[in-house]
């Protein structure tokens, strides 16, 4: 009698195979036969409709009894999703603001069309959710634990295994983001005047209800003992005052130095030398530690009505003085590139930002690793996010907003396309609400509006609990790694349809499949079969995607001598993967 681990279950591999194979070109055939038999109002309105359906179904799912419903509801609620709120959001918000397509040079057809174009300026958003992932919390979710097992190894115990509250880093970063994208997304709509519009009451009422909420805010802050979690209402408090100020200038009643830094060099160097004195002394205090833990119990005893000023103003004017001098220094580095070179600006940018929050995690003392969290995050918001729309807005003819009486700009084009990650925010908020107890000020606030006294119940569960956001979170995650992979290979900036390397790629979706198929048949519950599925199929249609696009069939079949290049890596592929399961083999039996 075969072993557990060794006995094979074709019948569910095969059927959960099937089943999501057959929802991807369906999925396809209902944005295409959507966008033929739909005027362009209704369109918007039903493609908005399914990703609110999608959302409601995930949710149910959180609360549907079994495993296999919950991973149904997950899986399709995640489908409906991506095309609602991902997919064709980004094809409005292209379509609106002039996005050009890419053409064949010979016969003048569409080969990607704008919202694919525009995509891979997301790739800042996709890496702050693989950052979140990979370093806060076991999560259930296949996808996330191969990258774990590839770049943790035998440190993913040590690091994964920790609750989200224990890295301060990340937490710092991913409240600095989910703040700062939570504004331009309420910022874009309410200047937008198919939406609202600068001028509309409810724009005013925002700005004014952000201002009161930062006076609410500080006042939470000023009950806080601990710098570190001081610094980290902080940054509530300064991205919520900062709405009025950004509406304020909007209308242009005062000048916003930090725009054009060039001319006021006084004033920006003032706020420089401030924030580098109280970025020293926050630092020097970390080091003070264990006075710093016997005053705070002091304080604890002393009664909650304690207020804490010198803390609140200095946390404030840290992150006050960081926003201006990060955003002056994106502006200089804005003006002094074009083309590709704000590309590569820009990455370099987030990298250094990046680079800053996961040495946090690692490092000791919860007021540097906030520090590191907070710089970091800003300069990766800058570099990857804000740069990045940027050069894929100018890159593919993306038009500004202009003021109808002086023709100034008004909104740049990376802002108008920002709306378009509507779908990705939702996504990491559901993920966020539903699935763990995760330290972040922000989505507390919005646990406790949403879920009141229920919150014990549906936040203590462990991320893994909520098979339906697992599953959800599968679909999307993949999807979005799937898409940033071919659009990066397809373009000819850095690699090309005919590029060694997107050949490999599909090789390499086309082999993995096949092992992720192998590792399907041994699960013998539905739902990881559904879920082990849907990775499959993903995978496998990178291949599908990769040899469609280059027509890789029909021109080995006819002309196999003038494609000698592609054989002989497709010749490669298979040899290095016999070898490596023969070198696996050899391991398994030396370890017998």
């Amino acid at each position: 009698m075969p072993s557990a681990g060794s006995k094979r279950y074709w019948w569910k591999a095969i059927a959960s195979f099937l089943m999501v194979l057959f929802t991807m070109p369906l999925g396809h055939a209902l944005m295409i036969i959507m966008e033929h038999v739909m005027n362009e109002t209704v369109l918007h309105y039903s493609a908005f409709a399914m990703g609110a359906v999608g959302m409601v179904m995930v949710i149910i799912g959180v609360f549907a009894q079994g495993d296999t419903r919950q991973t149904l509801w997950g899986f399709l609620g995640g489908l409906l999703f991506w095309t609602g709120w991902v997919e064709f959001l980004f094809m409005y918000f292209a379509n609106r603001f002039g996005t050009q397509p890419e053409l064949d040079p010979v016969t003048g057809e569409i080969v990607t069309r704008p919202e694919y174009l525009i995509l891979p300026a997301s790739f800042g958003f996709w890496m702050m959710v693989m950052v979140m992932y990979l370093f806060s919390t076991k999560n259930g979710c296949n996808f996330i634990n191969w990258w774990q097992r590839l770049l943790l190894r035998g440190r993913k115990a040590d690091i994964a295994a920790r609750p989200m509250t224990r890295h301060v880093s990340i937490i710092t970063f991913m409240e600095l983001m989910m703040i700062l994208w939570t504004s331009y997304l309420v910022l874009m709509f309410c200047y937008d005047d198919v939406f609202l519009g600068e001028h509309h009451p409810v724009t005013l009422l925002v700005g004014l209800g952000c201002l009161v909420g930062a006076f609410f805010i500080f006042v939470k802050q000023l009950r806080i003992a601990s710098w570190g979690a001081n610094i980290r209402m902080a940054i509530a408090t300064v991205v919520v005052f900062w709405t009025p100020v950004e509406i304020l200038g909007r209308m242009n009643l005062f000048s916003e130095i930090w725009i054009d830094p060039m001319n006021h060099m006084m004033e920006m160097g003032i706020i420089l030398a401030v924030f580098i004195i109280l970025a020293v002394y926050l630092w020097y205090m970390s080091a003070k530690k264990k006075n710093g833990k016997m005053k705070d119990s002091k304080l604890k005893t002393a009664g909650i009505r304690k207020l804490h000023w010198g803390k609140a103003v200095v946390s404030i004017v840290v992150t006050l003085a960081a926003m201006p001098l990060t955003h002056s220094l994106a502006r200089v580095l804005k003006e002094g590139t074009t083309g590709v070179e704000q590309f590569y600006a820009g990455m370099g940018m987030g990298a250094f930002g990046l680079f800053m929050v996961i040495a946090g995690v690692f490092v000791k003392g919860h007021i540097r690793q906030t520090l590191l969290g907070l710089f970091g995050g800003m300069f990766y918001w800058m570099g990857a996010v804000d740069f990045l729309f940027m050069y894929f807005a100018n890159r593919f003819g993306t038009q500004a907003q202009l003021d109808p009486v002086t023709g100034e700009v008004v909104s740049r084009p990376e802002y108008l396309l920002l709306p378009a990650t509507f779908g990705f925010w939702v996504m990491v908020m559901i993920l966020y609400l539903f699935c763990t107890r995760n330290g972040c000020n922000f989505l507390n606030w919005w646990q406790k509006l949403f879920f009141g006294k229920h919150k014990k119940e549906i936040v203590v569960r462990a991320m893994t609990r909520h098979t339906s956001i697992v599953a959800f979170m599968e679909v999307i995650t993949m999807l979005w790694t799937c898409y940033l992979v071919l659009m990066f290979c397809y373009d000819e900036r850095f690699f090309g349809d005919h590029h060694p390397v997107t050949l490999l790629v599909g090789m390499l979706g086309l082999i993995g499949s096949i092992f992720m198929f192998a590792k399907l048949l041994r699960h013998a519950s539905w739902d990881m079969s559904l879920r082990f599925g849907f990775a499959t199929v993903i995978i496998f249609w990178i291949a599908v995607e990769v040899f469609d696009r280059i027509h890789l069939f029909p021109s080995l079949w006819e002309n196999p001598g003038g494609h000698k290049q592609e054989l002989l890596l497709i010749a490669a592929s298979i040899i290095f993967t016999g070898c490596c399961l023969v070198y696996n083999n050899l391991l398994v039996l030396k370890n017998k």
